[in-house]
């Protein structure tokens, strides 16, 4: 039975439209959009958008306290979500007519890249691959730092204000310069584009997207904050006229109002009744002292655990409990015995209790 008809994802988009972006280094389109079709995807809903937003506009604090702990739950993973009204919360303006619709960001093994889908104006307009991608946790030498201004002719100011969007007006100059201390960024074009013209275009097209990809991957690598749902399978649909393959991917609930989960740690983790086997995507966990030092009103302090190789950034300890907090890897989990279940992933609101 031929699957109902459904609207292609950005993701689905990018991979069929023709794009030419002659600035791009060759191959470089070619590299992402192969990225992509390995990738696990997540697709916010309406809603889901908001409550994100809302987390990034009241809290920054929060991100610049745990963004060391920004871990996509899977090696290769897609998100995208609508842009205007996201946009609406964080920036508390609406978009013009040439705002973006839909952003998508493909994270790859720590690299960080932006698809930017449509315009308020021209729906389908052809995504565009923006030409900066982000290196999660790379500590970027002040002596990089100024390397690159020199590059893209900019101070180290504007740069914070690339990366951290309108929120670096909340912020004073310490606090501002954590995300380029932890992160750097580089472009994706050839040599002979002006740097300088590139880097104002997209400090110009950007909202903060290393800011939201910070954030983004703390609320998604929280089993406490997010579940599973129904999966959405890949089907063959006419796209442009012809015959595609649309991308399957599932529904991943966000509980409203993550702000206060996100600010605690710890969550049982362990299985109740049997389910069949999964695969469960990476995530933190945290001891019995952590969660009865959050319990006492603990802050937690987290330092890497000394105790593990110097070369090993998974295990920390907080020096105000002596909880312990580690990465726990992309695993299965479950009785194979009653059945297998695979899922992909996209990322929908819950209806507020009461």
């Amino acid at each position: 039975m031929k699957p109902p008809a459904r609207r292609p994802l950005l993701a689905d988009r990018f991979l069929y439209t023709s794009i030419k972006e002659p600035s791009l280094r060759p191959g470089v389109l070619e590299a992402v959009r192969g990225k992509l079709r390995k990738a696990r995807r997540f697709v916010l809903d309406d809603e889901a958008t908001l409550r994100f937003a809302e987390t990034i506009r009241d809290v920054p604090d929060l991100i610049i306290r745990e963004q060391r702990f920004a871990r996509a739950p899977f090696d290769t993973c897609w998100f995208e979500f609508p842009f205007p009204g996201f946009y609406e919360i964080v920036a508390g303006r609406t978009t013009d007519q040439d705002g973006d619709l839909q952003i998508g960001y493909l994270v790859d093994h720590g690299t960080a890249y932006v698809v930017a889908g449509g315009s308020v104006e021209d729906p389908k307009s052809r995504p565009l691959l923006l030409p900066l991608a982000y290196d999660l946790h790379e500590p970027w030498t002040l002596e990089g730092q100024i390397a690159f201004c020199d590059h893209v002719k900019t101070s180290r100011m504007q740069l914070d204000g690339l990366l951290w969007g309108e929120t670096v007006l909340k912020l004073n100059y310490e606090d501002s310069r954590t995300l380029r201390d932890a992160h750097s960024c580089h472009l994706l074009t050839n040599d002979n584009v002006s740097a300088a013209k590139v880097f104002s275009s997209a400090v110009q097209g950007s909202c903060g997207d290393l800011r939201n990809i910070v954030a983004l991957l703390l609320m998604m690598n929280r089993p406490s904050l997010t579940t599973y749902g129904s999966e959405i399978g890949r089907g063959r649909h006419i796209y442009r006229g012809k015959d595609r393959v649309f991308m399957s991917y599932s529904v991943v609930s966000i509980r409203l109002n993550p702000i206060p989960t996100l600010r605690l740690v710890g969550t049982p983790d362990g299985e109740i009744i049997p389910r069949r086997r999964h695969e469960v995507r990476g995530h933190y966990c945290h001891n019995e002292a952590t969660r009865k030092g959050t319990l006492g009103g603990c802050a937690h302090s987290w330092e890497r655990d000394t105790s593990y190789p110097e070369d090993d950034d998974n295990h920390w300890i907080c020096t105000g409990c002596g909880g312990s907090r580690w990465w726990r890897t992309t695993h299965a989990r479950g009785d194979s015995t009653i059945g297998y279940n695979a899922k992909h992933y996209a990322v929908t609101a819950e209806a507020e209790d009461g």
